[in-house]
């Protein structure tokens, strides 16, 4: 069971300090708008584009073919760059020019709430994949600790370093 009290600290101030239950809480804060955006967070659409399974917001128009000639051909190190998100850049605001955004000011994340939400991601993020391309096999990866055999995968220290990405294996 999850301690949504801990992840959200403002759930046991609601109602006179009688606190809130997760859903009734989504029901006051939310709107349908943001549940329909973030639809595109936690189930996204994935395409194949020149032999690698990108997500769909993330691919330029166009060819792969340029970094897959910089990646030396490894399908699943370009996929590993354009599936990457990170974790804390998901409310920080949208740049119209330098030196400004759009958005409100948001308490900086914990740790904790990016583990959690880096996690069920990787969940969800792994079981679309394996529904939409059942012939083929990925790693979903959240790098919260080391991965040995990936050496290019460095391990998050601080919260902008944590990120979750995709990628098929060969």
């Amino acid at each position: 069971m999850v301690d949504y009290s801990a992840l959200i600290p403002e759930l046991p101030q609601w109602n006179g300090g009688r606190g809130i239950a997760i859903l009734d809480w989504l029901g006051c804060m939310g709107s349908f708008d943001l549940a329909i955006g973030y639809t595109e967070l936690f189930w996204p659409h994935f395409t194949e584009r020149d032999g690698c399974i990108v997500r769909t917001t993330e691919v330029p128009t166009g060819s792969l073919q340029s970094a897959l000639d910089q990646a030396g051909g490894r399908a699943s190190q370009v996929e590993a760059v354009y599936n990457m998100m990170v974790l804390v850049d998901l409310h920080s605001g949208t740049v119209i020019e330098p030196g400004q955004t759009v958005g409100l000011a948001r308490p900086e994340p914990t740790w904790e709430q990016l583990l959690y939400l880096g996690e069920r991601l990787c969940e969800m993020w792994l079981e679309k994949l394996k529904r939409d391309f059942p012939d083929r096999q990925f790693l979903v990866l959240l790098n919260d600790k080391p991965i040995p055999h990936l050496q290019h995968w460095p391990q998050a220290n601080q919260l902008d370093d944590l990120v979750v990405t995709a990628f098929q294996l060969p």
